[in-house]
């Protein structure tokens, strides 16, 4: 985090370009995967949506080899996720996966199961689903203290159906509070585990810190490897854990959230090669509930990137269906990828989902096309490739002359345009160029004289042409001027 952040604030005439190298950390081949290194290659995975300019690519070695040769092999590869096993050279992909419709019931008589973050939005859906399987005992933890009234009101709903809930006032992680649990609360066998506690403190890398990182951290890292630590001598069914589109595919302000939930994918590999029941799902939005739905922000971002949230229920069968076929890892995100690619500088990790001819994005060869193009062309070339942009990540037709931050851009948008801008233009822009331009006009002054040596005179036909875009100060100066 902190190498970022100095790598951000210094000035480079070209970007370098940063590697992020584990050993065993990505379950690939029949080594134990190392789940401590894991979290590396989620927040890997947000500097590439974040900080564009540095290309970072993750690399995992083999543990077994006792040599880098193989690392120098693959630096100049235009990949950005690379596994080395075995003189064997492995790249990331997602993959369309069909789960085969269930039929079988997952809930057991007699049996007990424990829900993680169990008075939250999520955790309630999941007791009244737990409920309407048939489950005899729920134990619903929480750090929460006092219950309102909703809560209570729902609790008491799911009861009615026969089930027993047990709540139980404890920190997933802390072993101590959660060991006392287990042992004090025992009406049934533990059958089935749901680990779906979590917190958000989201903020983009040059703004983290390492107590926001600790904040996130704790739920999602402790809390999994406590639950696995303390059950893993018991006969459970299932062991799941709600993970994240985030860890896989990174996200804008989820530096700490997708490094957190990358872990807990890991932990599912390491379980299952320890022959133990692990299921990790890498959940996009839901419809009702969830961290995705938790301010109008994150759902804005999440629908213009082309998510589609899941419905409760549409989500709750897929997972009884996963959990039945006993799944490791599976990522559930209905997208339309196509969508959310065109706005990924690397696009390698959805060459298995979009069509092989893409539409050809907004920015694709514009800086060739500027180049090419008559001096007295060049500046409203410029202008309408800025607005245009503009225009595509916000969604709406724009006020040039006005503050874009006025007009809906904010911080997250602002890095989306930044890297429109610099990958059109060919060239890397500062994180800071929208704060320091904010309106179109300026933007486009500020790149045409000061980036790309544009003589603005030549290419503006006639400069009072542009005197309704002109604050009353500057066209004051302006008429001052040309009297003189």
């Amino acid at each position: 985090m902190h190498l970022v952040q100095s790598l951000v604030k210094t000035t480079w005439q070209q970007s370098p370009r940063l590697y992020l190298v584990t050993s065993g950390g990505q379950a690939v081949g029949s080594s134990q995967v190392k789940v401590e290194q894991s979290p590396l290659w989620g927040f890997g995975r947000t500097i590439r949506h974040e900080h564009p300019e540095f290309k970072c690519t993750c690399i995992d070695l083999d543990s077994k080899t006792d040599t880098l040769q193989p690392l120098f092999d693959v630096l100049a590869t235009e990949e950005t996720q690379i596994a080395l096993r075995e003189n064997q050279t492995y790249v990331a992909r997602l993959a369309k996966q069909t789960i085969a419709t269930n039929s079988k019931p997952i809930i057991r008589n007699e049996s007990c199961y424990l829900i993680t973050g169990g008075t939250g939005s999520l955790g309630l859906q999941l007791a009244e689903w737990f409920a309407e399987q048939g489950a005899e005992h729920l134990i619903l933890m929480s750090r929460q203290t006092k219950l309102n009234e909703s809560i209570k009101d729902k609790i008491a709903k799911i009861e009615q159906t026969g089930t027993k809930i047990h709540l139980a006032k404890a920190d997933v992680s802390k072993e101590s509070e959660l060991k006392q649990v287990l042992e004090e609360i025992q009406p049934a066998p533990l059958r089935g585990i749901i680990h779906a506690a979590g917190v958000l403190d989201d903020g983009m890398i040059m703004s983290q810190n390492w107590q926001r990182f600790e904040k996130v951290i704790n739920s999602k890292i402790y809390g999994a490897w406590n639950l696995h630590q303390l059950t893993k001598h018991l006969p459970l069914d299932f062991f799941v854990m709600f993970s994240s589109a985030a860890a896989i595919l990174g996200n804008q302000g989820q530096s700490n959230y997708a490094a957190a939930n990358a872990f807990l994918d890991s932990l599912a590999h390491q379980r299952h090669q320890q022959g133990l029941v692990a299921t990790t799902i890498n959940w996009g939005p839901w419809a009702q509930g969830g961290m995705a739905s938790s301010t109008k922000d994150i759902q804005k971002n999440l629908s213009r990137q082309g998510f589609k949230p899941l419905k409760t229920v549409e989500a709750l069968e897929l997972m009884t269906r996963i959990i039945s076929a006993k799944v490791t890892q599976m990522a559930v995100m209905p997208c339309n990828w196509q969508q959310y690619s065109e706005q990924m500088v690397d696009k390698t990790l959805f060459a298995d989902l979009i069509q092989k001819s893409i539409k050809p994005a907004l920015v694709e060869d514009f800086a060739i096309k500027l180049k090419q193009a008559e001096p007295t062309a060049q500046h409203e070339l410029l202008l309408n490739f800025v607005s245009d942009t503009a225009k595509q990540v916000l969604g709406t037709e724009l006020d040039k002359k006005a503050s874009l931050m006025e007009q809906g851009m904010d911080s997250l948008l602002t890095v989306d345009m930044r890297n429109l801008l610099s990958k059109g233009l060919s060239i890397s822009l500062p994180v800071s160029i929208l704060f320091n331009y904010p309106s179109i006009n300026k933007l486009v002054d500020y790149l045409a004289t000061e980036v790309l040596q544009i003589n603005v005179e030549k290419s503006r036909p006639n400069k009072f042409d542009y005197l309704d875009d002109l604050s009353p100060d500057e066209l004051e100066s302006l008429i001052k001027d040309e009297l003189a």
